[in-house]
């Protein structure tokens, strides 16, 4: 019985042999015969300028955002969205209760330390009071006087004027409203401006990479299949709190259509600054998903699947920025018939 069992396993161990060897044969003769043909091209080092994509509103370069310099209550406005004003025009006013009240009483306190200071005077040529005590109330009287003066400027700007010639394109606060100091409440547009630009947020890669001129292509909403050109004219130098981004300013070259502040537009800016990077052939990628993507490459004749980074397209190559090696043989053709670890011969 025993000898049945060894004479059983060694015909299984003999049988096993003979199928790693009839494997090894197979895997042998598919790298000789049945390899898929595919063509290469190699990794290089290329300049590159990718671009950067924006989208931003339309704005004159010198709109102003008028505000009251007080807070308040806004008793009056005198124009609506779309008026035309003249420079000086009187636009809005406060409710001037709260703040006339307090430069009577700012006027009131002046008038009297000016009485104090000549009663002190004259009680001091009497000798009856001390040169500390005129001095006290001269300084006394010289403070009060400075605060009648910001009064009476917080008094004179507790209303807005418009600052030049335009056009009212956006009434911000209404009548009734409580403002602060500062807070916009009209939004002016200077009369035949021809000063527009594109206003657009950028992240700090970006911003890092775009310099004073750079151009800039694309379109505007409102005026579809038209291209429109921009140069960059202003670099934010810091962060803007609310977006978390870093504003950039274009300007807009030569553009004959009638523009209106708020229009939306998308450009693509060319930074002027280059970088180096490795450059593919587009047709080499496979499965790309944003700034990830897969490529075959050759291994003595074997199929790599690898993972890579991209950086955007120049002309008919993909920038690369990690994954691949300078002087690799990235697969261009055949690609599509590949799996990782395929045997692979290569054809002119």
């Amino acid at each position: 019985m025993m000898k049945k069992i060894i004479y059983i396993a060694l015909i299984i161990n003999v049988l096993f042999a003979f199928a790693c060897k009839k494997k090894a044969t197979s895997v042998e003769n598919s790298t000789l015969e049945d390899r898929i043909p595919v063509r290469f091209h190699l990794v290089t080092r290329t300049i590159g300028s990718n671009p950067v994509m924006v989208s931003g509103i339309v704005g004159s370069e010198n709109d102003v955002r008028l505000a009251f310099k007080t807070g308040g209550v806004i008793e009056k406005e005198y124009v609506e969205e779309g008026s035309i004003v003249r420079k000086g025009q009187l636009l809005a006013k406060l409710n001037l209760t709260e703040i006339s009240a307090n430069v009577a009483q700012v006027n009131e306190q002046v008038v009297k330390l000016e009485r104090d200071l000549a009663r002190a005077k004259n009680l001091y040529k009497d000798s009856v009071a001390t040169l500390e005590q005129v001095q006290n109330v001269t300084s006394a009287l010289n403070v009060a006087r400075q605060t009648q003066n910001i009064a009476n400027f917080n008094q004179q700007y507790s209303e807005i004027r418009a600052t030049v010639n335009g056009r009212i394109v956006k009434r911000i606060m209404n009548e009734g409203e409580l403002v602060a100091p500062g807070m916009p409440v009209f939004y002016l547009v200077a009369e035949n401006t021809n000063d527009w630009v594109i206003r657009v947020g950028v992240s700090d890669k970006d911003w890092s990479r775009l310099r004073v001129g750079d151009l800039a292509t694309g379109t505007i909403d409102a005026f579809k299949g038209e291209t429109v050109s921009a140069k960059v004219h202003k670099l934010a130098p810091s962060i803007d709190p609310t977006s978390g981004l870093y504003q950039i300013e274009l300007k807009l070259q030569n553009f004959k259509k009638q523009l209106v502040p708020g229009l939306f537009s998308t450009l693509k800016i060319m930074p002027s600054s280059k970088v180096s990077y490795l450059a593919i052939p587009i047709e080499a990628l496979i499965e790309g998903n944003n700034t990830s993507a897969f490529v075959f490459v050759n291994d003595n004749g074997i199929a790599r699947k690898i993972d890579v980074k991209t950086n955007g397209v120049q002309g008919n190559e993909v920038l690369i920025t990690a994954g691949l090696a300078e002087g690799q043989q990235v697969i261009t053709d055949g690609s599509a018939y590949l799996s990782d670890g395929a045997a692979i011969i290569k054809v002119e």
